[in-house]
């Protein structure tokens, strides 16, 4: 009860700066509207970066095309064009040329109808961090249709906590300060909750460190772990896949994973392309 009185308080001050934050100036970067935002299907597919993208073959990516999608980060290399990217700052700027500025130039005439999603942390560190040199002022002249929304850093320590982010949801102020749990997947997990897409399907979410679906590897020593980072217990602060599952129960909306490799395979079910 402690720990959940805390995450609480810890909350609600956190929703406060941030809520000040909004009157910042975001470098001329239009804000993301969840009004305006038109629905295709009642299905949202989240792609990630995991081995198992490899796994859907071009006939499952055809069929997943109908419903509506966003890929996470570096899935630009993928061939796949969704309705939305979600992309935060990098790791470096060696990270952001070799892997997004690379996808996004090689399809640059695709994305048209694409709409790239930003945040004001990742806008924030790319004004002020020196080793981000450029990158902003690249990402505004070449992405006619980059956006970006506020987030609040909100880490659930108990399932009390996860009740109150589900609770928060729900309320009219999440509609432009979005609740950031664990990396840019909670960021579009919210989006679906707060667009009431009735199922979410998480293709390429494998929660473990075996590679990325594109090869590409800064052999970062640090990463010795199976699991991947958001999926570690760091400071009492729960895993993603401890948020996911409690959603799966709770949101009611439904939860799948494309891929039996999935970590969360056994504790979601395969979406089914009939």
């Amino acid at each position: 009860m402690i720990l959940f009185c805390r995450d609480i308080i810890t909350y609600f001050c956190k929703i406060i700066m941030a809520l000040i934050s909004l009157l910042q100036n975001k470098a001329g970067i239009p804000r993301f509207s969840v009004e305006k935002w038109k629905k295709k299907s009642e299905t949202l597919v989240i792609f990630g970066t995991g081995t198992s993208i490899n796994e859907i073959n071009d006939d499952m990516f055809c069929r997943l095309a109908m419903f509506d999608t966003v890929g996470l980060n570096s899935f630009i290399m993928h061939d796949f064009i969704p309705d939305m990217y979600s992309v935060e700052y990098p790791a470096s700027k060696e990270h952001f040329e070799k892997l997004f500025k690379k996808g996004y130039e090689s399809k640059i005439d695709k994305f048209s109808g694409c709409t790239f999603l930003t945040t004001s942390q990742s806008i924030t560190q790319l004004q002020t961090r020196e080793k981000y040199d450029g990158i902003l002022d690249y990402m505004v002249s070449r992405m006619p249709n980059l956006k970006f929304i506020d987030i609040v850093q909100l880490y659930p320590k108990t399932v009390q906590s996860m009740q109150f982010l589900l609770w928060y949801s729900k309320m009219k102020i999440s509609d432009g300060l979005w609740p950031h749990i664990r990396g840019s997947l909670s960021l579009m997990i919210f989006f679906g909750l707060k667009m009431g897409y009735k199922n979410i399907v998480l293709a390429g979410i494998d929660l473990d460190n075996r590679g990325q679906f594109h090869g590409f590897s800064f052999d970062d020593k640090s990463v010795t772990l199976e699991t991947h980072k958001t999926n570690r217990t760091v400071g009492k602060v729960l895993p993603i896949e401890a948020y996911i599952i409690f959603l799966a129960k709770k949101s009611g909306t439904k939860f799948y994973v494309m891929s039996k490799s999935s970590r969360l395979c056994g504790r979601l079910p395969l979406f089914k392309l009939d």
